[in-house]
């Protein structure tokens, strides 16, 4: 069994990255096995690169990296360049190990694999001490051959986890938005997505499932986060608008003044207006679309499912309730050429989303997108490092030039101009926010 368990969250900050929120999958891990182990340290790299001192002065018997992107390899080998120093068992989980177990062992530095969920298989593993009897592990033998265990089922009752263990979080690191400087923090209601997007891990990872924890058990842990603005980082917070009343119904009667933003699709606001309505009052101040193309068959292509009429109506709704919309739009099938660029600064000027983001298709190793682009031979590179929203995929524009108009269209629609526009429109919900952030 383990006793001093070193937990690593490998994410340095991107400049593109305007946000240093939580990661909440090494918290969660921490929770379950608080109860069984001496000690538990965190380190997050959004903060802090003192692998080597963090070591020597806890000195675990244990070190586990949570790897979600496979651009953060480079991150990942400067951990193992340190862990491999001191011998100690040092396991890997998170999306990246799930998807390519066998890529990731093929680094004798790494000791084993928990692929999926990590909660119950690494507390299983914690209590002990080896991962040959461990579901969802993938380790190698004594003779050097990758076995891997059989999955492990997903957990069902997601009200059944504990809360992220934030009390352990080092009080130095300062989860901030860059500009504003206010706390934040992370909160995951849900886990999976119901749709099946062809260039998304999500239905990879979470096996085509989505499951969700109950409006009580959600609002519950609001309560006990001190931060008023809190990210819902839920693959499809919106999947279950019924479920979000619930929620909303919950804060508003709580009296809870804390403000949300969350990652959905636009046709749950286009379907549900009067839901909307409530998510304003109960605090909700900003959305992500992945609106991704302004061409219905493009985002059927991409299995998508979506309707641009929804995508227009939503934004309206939205709007009418003062939350904001960021956009993320992708351009790089082999069908778009340059004025498919053109037509997302167009649409998005037509629509009136209040930030603007254009993206390079980057298919994520594991999902399927990635394995049609591989098998035709489409892909510039399958280094992992590149593969964070960076052109790998050869289509009819070169990186350089995507990169001029992307650059060109991002900064003219995302003007000073523009943002003073859009300030004043949401001037009303701007000083309800900084009202209770001044308050507390």
């Amino acid at each position: 069994m383990f006793e001093r368990i070193l937990l690593i969250h490998p994410h340095k900050v991107k400049p593109m990255e305007k946000i240093r929120p939580p990661y909440l999958g090494s918290e969660y891990l921490a929770a379950n096995i608080e109860d069984i182990v001496n000690e538990i340290k965190i380190i997050d790299m959004q903060f802090s690169n003192n692998v080597i001192t963090t070591i020597e002065k806890f000195q675990p018997d244990l070190i586990a990296i949570s790897w979600l992107f496979t651009s953060r390899i480079n991150e990942i080998k400067e951990i193992l360049n340190c862990t491999s120093q001191y011998g100690i068992y040092t396991l890997v989980g998170g999306i990246v190990p799930t998807i390519c177990p066998d890529d990731v062992l093929s680094d004798n530095r790494i000791d084993a694999v928990i692929r999926g969920e990590g909660e119950e298989t690494f507390r299983q593993f914690v209590k002990e001490g080896k991962p040959n009897k461990v579901l969802g592990m993938s380790f190698r033998d004594e003779e050097g051959k990758i076995i891997h265990n059989l999955d492990r089922p997903l957990i069902k009752k997601l009200d059944l986890l504990p809360y992220p263990a934030r009390h352990l979080r080092d009080p130095r690191y300062r989860y901030t938005l860059f500009l504003w400087n206010v706390a934040i923090d992370s909160l995951l209601t849900s886990r999976g997505c119901p749709f099946k997007c062809d260039f998304c891990h999500a239905t990879t990872f979470h096996r085509n499932t989505w499951r969700s924890r109950s409006p009580e058990n959600v609002v519950n842990e609001i309560k006990k986060i001190p931060a008023k603005l809190i990210f819902i980082w839920d693959d499809n917070f919106t999947a279950d608008m019924a479920r979000v009343e619930e929620i909303c119904d919950l804060l508003i009667k709580e009296g809870i003044s804390k403000f949300y933003a969350i990652q959905a699709r636009a046709d749950a606001f286009s379907k549900h207006p009067q839901i909307v309505s409530k998510m304003s009052k109960a605090g909700f101040v900003g959305v992500l679309l992945g609106i991704e193309s302004p061409s219905n068959a493009q985002l059927d292509k991409w299995r998508k499912h979506q309707d641009i009429k929804d995508v227009k109506e939503a934004i309206k709704i939205l709007h009418k309730h003062k939350i904001a919309v960021s956009s993320s739009f992708m351009v790089g099938d082999l069908n778009e050429t340059e004025d498919a660029i053109t037509q997302i600064y167009r649409f998005a000027k037509e629509i009136t989303v209040d930030f603007l983001n254009i993206f390079p298709l980057t298919p994520f190793p594991g999902t399927d997108k990635y394995e049609e682009l591989k098998n035709k031979g489409l892909l510039i590179t399958t280094d992992w490092q590149r593969f964070w929203y960076t052109h790998v995929v050869r289509t009819p524009i070169t990186p350089e030039r995507f990169e001029l108009l992307r650059t060109k269209y991002v900064r003219q629609y995302n003007s000073l101009r523009h943002g003073i526009k859009r300030l004043w429109f949401f001037r009303s919900k701007l000083i309800k926010m900084l009202k209770v952030f001044l308050r507390d």
